[in-house]
């Protein structure tokens, strides 16, 4: 082989190389990003879940107070009456 060739050769193989190497290292990093976005998923679904058990207890709660409030009106109402 000429040199020409030989050196067209290493040349063409370098960027070849340096071609996979960066496709690589980008691979790596959108998994990376993957799996960081996935994991900011759990954590808001579990926020979701707790702010929703606590909209429940509340609503619960509520619930409780205006059964008990009514009954204090009906009481009210039957004393005047």
């Amino acid at each position: 082989m000429s040199w020409k060739s030989r050196l067209f050769l290493l040349g063409a193989s370098g960027f070849s190389g340096g071609i996979v190497y960066y496709v690589h290292c980008m691979q790596s990093i959108e998994r990376e990003q993957l799996r960081t976005g996935v994991m900011r998923e759990v954590e808001r679904r579990a926020t979701n879940a707790s702010r929703k058990t606590e909209n429940v207890n509340l609503l619960n709660q509520q619930r409780e107070l205006e059964n008990y409030l009514r009954k204090e009106q009906e009481v009210e109402r039957g004393g005047q009456g």
